[in-house]
């Protein structure tokens, strides 16, 4: 009776034994501790437990280990930290005990001396025995959350203690760096999460929980969580231990796709294909020890995981068109092969819609990603890794983070109005967001975390600029203002670290009248010493940001006499060029004096101009839908590419140099070869609106477009690279 009394309480005199431990200044030490002494049953008084506990962390992990050993046997407490180690999620305690009864565990032999006539659960048959020992597992284990959707609620608690079970029960290594043991482990649960497959599934629909008993509700909710759950985790137990056949066949099983789609989503599925693509290729994989897919298939899995890739937005929302969008592929394409043999199935009935004139050809979007209304502004980060996307639905401004592999969205962030400024810092650590509300957001690439929300007193933001390095900001306003930001993180005492969001310097910017000049544009040269504005007069200024003291200005540009549209610098910093709608595009030397080096001008207005990789050319959207194309150093005009049905939106050059990429008002995104000014390519991925930005991976292998109509559309094939 005094033990359940003094049972999951723990004293101040407990606490401060406990507290002059050698590693109590380890979260995870105080947190096994307390668990331990309020959890586990103990034999000495709680005092006494506190002072016999090890001083180190490596010391009470043995110590929960020994005593669990010897309280419920070692076989029982090794298998089922390996099966919780190896888990992805997390396992229930319903799949534990199927687990440990399954016949699988005792055919792969997980313990040395483990047989037929010593079953792991002899010692726990009974439910009060079974409760016992899940309870002395709290302080291995982590609470149950709700954002544990898809997990069990046995898990481990941190990953140094999954490294000290494999430490302590895994000694055999194999070539590849992963013990035989695991592997066994992963096997088994592999096969258990494929025969739950191969079972009695959830009907698609579900009655109302609420005309259900409770019983019923209970048994569905199980069935529902054990489905998904397989779904979930199979081909991540089947990579694990080594299983490629059944990694192939799983993955290019468009049932499987299906399931997976309801169960859980398509981009939770592309982790599955990218982790079996990152796998080491192998040139025959019929060996069981083979570290990855052979070359046939990977081949096939490709295929497979390009039609997920593609089609991702619309089995998030209609996994029951999986079978269909398989079928209406080009002929002879695996998927569509394969589609074709469930839909000729005569014993089973699957409703669907043929394309007659179905291209042969394949679709060259590689996958859609749907925001919340038109999109404003698009770019990759510098790694190709992620994308960010700015929209708004006229209430307010979202951006949206998206993995550029997956199409998953990642992260997304409110923001008041329309966006007019998005840009990565140079390492991609950090995004900045404006809007034409004056709201200045602030991202960490590494956490996805604000890392500042500033509401400027300015709400005529019309641009800002990020430099390079992260650390300066530029925002200039339609009144004339230019303020510049330091961002620059501070570590403070203690080690601390401070993110900084402090206006350094404004001035007010004024015509040769003495008038403000309502800026529209500005750029910040690659190495971080000029800041290039233009305004709606025409007027530009260059700006040295090197100096401690602020902004000084070093140039005054009187050359364009209407709103200056664009300005950009080279790769060097030493040149900068300024697109206008006086129908002239300027390029000048800001590092000798700021002189126009050239001039080019045409007939019709021009939207925006961007300079080539080796700053040797720079090319121009034109108001008449084509786009130009000029060698910087003799100012002539090198070639014009086509014509647009409207006026050229945006163009930028692939990271190669080889080829720009357009979009226009007519919908259309077309690629050019500058070797011969061919279109290689016209894609027409947002029809009947206009393309409001296009962005370059940083390999050249994808290209991301943005239109009105609210989607992002990512195309494929090497594309510039």
């Amino acid at each position: 009776e005094e033990k359940e009394e003094d049972k999951g309480l723990l004293g101040e005199y407990e606490m401060e034994v406990m507290m002059e431990k050698e590693d109590s200044g380890m979260a995870l030490y105080v947190v096994m501790a307390v668990e331990f002494l309020t959890s586990l049953e103990r034999s000495l008084p709680a005092l006494e437990e506190a002072q016999a506990l090890p001083g180190t962390l490596e010391g009470l992990m043995d110590h929960v280990f020994d005593l669990l050993e010897d309280q419920h046997g070692k076989e029982l407490v090794r298998t089922t930290l390996m099966f919780l180690e190896s888990a992805r999620h997390g396992l229930t305690q319903s799949e534990l005990l199927q687990l440990l009864l399954s016949s699988e565990l005792r055919a792969f032999t997980l313990g040395d001396d483990l047989d037929g006539s010593n079953p792991l659960l002899s010692d726990v048959r009974a439910p009060r025995d079974w409760h016992r020992f899940v309870r002395d597992l709290a302080p291995l284990l982590r609470p149950r959350s709700d954002e544990d959707v898809r997990g069990g609620d046995l898990r481990l608690r941190h990953a140094a203690i999954r490294r000290h079970v494999l430490a302590r029960y895994c000694t055999h290594k194999c070539f590849w760096h992963r013990s035989s043991s695991v592997k066994d482990v992963h096997r088994v649960m592999a096969s258990f999460f494929a025969s739950a497959l191969q079972g009695p599934q959830p009907p698609s629909n579900f009655p109302d929980e609420e005309e259900l008993p409770v019983f019923d509700r209970w048994v569905m909710s199980e069935t529902l969580f054990q489905y998904a759950h397989a779904c979930s985790d199979l081909v991540f137990h089947m990579i694990n231990g080594g299983d490629w056949k059944g990694v192939e066949d799983t993955l290019t099983s468009l049932r499987f796709v299906e399931d997976k789609c309801r169960a859980v989503d398509p981009y939770h599925l592309q982790t599955d294909y990218s982790a079996a693509l990152d796998s080491a290729l192998v040139t025959i994989s019929e060996d069981d020890s083979a570290p990855g897919l052979g070359y046939l298939q990977r081949v096939r899995v490709k295929d497979f995981y390009a039609f997920v890739r593609t089609f991702a937005a619309v089995f998030h929302s209609h996994p029951e068109l999986v079978i269909q969008q398989a079928a209406n592929m080009p002929d002879d394409s695996p998927v569509a092969k394969s589609a074709m043999r469930i839909v000729s199935d005569v014993e089973v009935d699957t409703a669907w819609f043929k394309y007659i004139n179905k291209s042969q050809l394949g679709d060259p979007c590689v996958a859609t990603l749907k925001c919340n209304g038109p999109v404003e502004c698009v770019c990759y980060s510098p790694d190709g890794r992620r994308i960010a996307s700015g929209s708004g639905d006229g209430f307010g401004g979202r951006v949206i983070i998206w993995d550029a592999r997956s199409g998953a969205e990642l992260q997304n962030y409110s923001m008041p109005g329309g966006l007019k400024s998005m840009q990565f810092s140079g390492e991609g650590k950090m995004l900045m967001n404006v809007s034409d509300e004056g709201t200045v957001v602030l991202i960490d690439m590494v956490s996805y975390k604000e890392r500042a929300r500033q509401v400027i007193a300015d709400t005529n933001v019309s641009a800002g600029a990020l430099a390079i390095d992260g650390k300066k900001m530029i925002l200039v306003s339609k009144n004339g203002m230019i303020s510049l930001w330091d961002l620059a993180q501070q570590t403070l005492p203690g080690g601390v670290i401070q993110n900084r969001f402090l206006m350094m310097f404004e001035i007010l910017d004024e015509d040769q009248e003495g008038r403000p000049s309502p800026m529209t544009c500005v750029a910040i040269s690659p190495n971080v010493k000029r800041v290039f504005t233009g305004t709606s007069g025409g007027l530009m200024k260059v700006f040295d940001l090197s100096m401690t003291e602020g902004l000084t200005v070093l140039h005054v540009l009187p050359g364009h006499e209407s709103v200056v549209t664009f300005v950009n610098f080279t790769t060097d910093g030493f040149k900068c060029a300024s697109a206008c709608l006086d129908c002239s595009l300027k390029i000048w030397d800001v590092q000798r004096g700021g002189k126009a080096i050239n001039t080019f001008t045409d007939k019709h207005e021009i939207r925006g101009c961007y300079f080539s990789p080796d700053n040797t050319f720079i090319c121009a959207a034109m108001d008449s839908g084509a786009v130009e194309l000029f060698d910087i150093a003799t100012g002539q005009r090198v070639m014009t590419f086509g014509l647009h049905s409207g006026r050229v939106n945006c163009c930028m050059f692939s990271p190669n140099g080889k080829f720009i990429i357009s979009g226009g008002m007519d919908g259309l995104v077309k690629v050019w070869a500058i070797q011969d000014s061919s279109e290689k390519e016209s894609f027409t991925g947002h029809p009947n609106t206009d393309i409001t930005a296009v962005s370059y991976s940083a390999d050249g292998g994808e290209v991301c477009t943005t239109g009105g109509d609210g989607s992002i559309k990512l195309w494929g094939g090497k594309r510039g690279a």
